[in-house]
């Protein structure tokens, strides 16, 4: 704490001897902009720039390799690259950095903290030295070598997301504290929501289950505030006997949570599950299918069936799209959008609002 919160501290000359920056050394030094850390400091810890909102870069030196716990959580950093040489990155090591944009992870880190990267809704890519024998990336996204447990997704990268079906694991708060993200598509080869794995995604409007998943942790689904859909295609309600608040601050009132025919009852007697009010049995598949004008980005449907929520549709090919729901009738009223809004929705030649599509 040698310079806790001393606000007006703007720069600062280090010796060059110096083997560590210690906790809190400059935490909470909201104008600190500028300093150089010379290449004798193998450790920077703890909070040790935490809350440093001024500071927009920093460069790194090649003989530090430990970022400990919170050493630049809530800072201002714009972009992170991790010279060879760091071996460790400390939980919430860069948590909430609203305008952190990429970070790149060299061969050396063998371990990587929990929620490192939580909150930070600027960041668009992580991207993992090819030569890293414990992690990887995908098009940003990060992931284990195996690209078998999908690690963390980065803030800023994109509103709807498919996991890749090499995932078996959604890791410890992969998608924790994203506010972009709409919709995630899970596919049959995930069994596990780790804990806290979908933790403060307030705009998070619809998650389809498979089968496939056998267990759901702790704090899961913990204030998704904008969910009105969740599809579980489970006949056995997963149990959540030890996975405390799985759907804490979820308005399972309005939520509705849809089941395979035959097992409403056993929901309505789960722990956990039993909260939702509205449990409706899997009724009939319909098929949507629709021709966009090329180049068309994205697909959506809206309409009774999922409470006039935008839901994203698969692209088949430049100029088709198309979703399949369950517990639709023929008679359900809907509308096709280009993005996630109703300024997106379709439109005549004219401009004007074209009337509500039936099957």
């Amino acid at each position: 704490n040698a310079l806790y919160k001393k606000a007006t501290l703007k720069s600062i000359k280090l010796p060059t001897n110096l083997v560590s920056i210690g906790r809190s050394a400059f935490n909470s030094c909201t104008a600190f902009t500028t300093i150089t850390i010379p290449s004798s400091v193998v450790l920077i810890d703890s909070m040790a720039f935490n809350a440093c909102t001024a500071l927009k870069r920093i460069n790194i030196p090649a003989s530090v390799q430990t970022i400990s716990y919170g050493a630049f959580n809530s800072s201002g950093l714009t972009e992170i690259v991790l010279p060879n040489g760091v071996t460790t990155i400390g939980d919430y090591a860069f948590q909430n950095c609203a305008s952190l944009s990429s970070v790149s992870i060299p061969s050396t880190v063998t371990h990587s903290g929990y929620c490192v990267f939580s909150f930070d809704n600027a960041l668009r890519s992580i991207n993992v030295s090819s030569m890293n024998p414990i992690y990887s990336s995908v098009d940003g996204v990060l992931y284990d070598k195996s690209q078998q447990r999908l690690l963390c997704f980065p803030g800023g990268k994109a509103t709807d997301f498919i996991i890749p079906s090499t995932v078996s694991v959604i890791d410890t708060a992969a998608f924790e504290g994203i506010h972009n993200i709409q919709s995630v598509k899970i596919p049959s080869s995930v069994t596990k929501f780790s804990v806290e794995a979908f933790y403060w995604c307030p705009n998070l409007k619809a998650i389809d289950i498979p089968a496939s998943v056998t267990s759901i942790g702790a704090y899961a689904f913990y204030n998704c505030s904008g969910l009105t859909s969740l599809i579980v295609h489970s006949s056995t309600p997963v149990d959540l006997s030890a996975s405390d608040s799985v759907f804490k601050f979820v308005n399972t009132s309005y939520c509705s949570l849809y089941v395979p025919s035959g097992s409403k009852s056993a929901y309505q007697a789960a722990y956990q599950w039993i909260d939702f009010t509205n449990i409706t049995e899997l009724g009939n598949s319909i098929t949507y299918n629709v021709t966009v004008p090329f180049g068309t980005k994205c697909c959506y449907i809206a309409g009774e069936m999922n409470n006039w929520t935008q839901q994203p549709m698969t692209k088949v090919d430049d100029t088709h799209y198309t979703i399949t729901l369950q517990n639709v009738n023929v008679n359900q009223q809907y509308k096709y959008c280009s993005g996630p809004a109703w300024i997106y929705v379709e439109k005549a030649a004219d401009g004007s609002e074209l009337s509500n599509r039936s099957y």
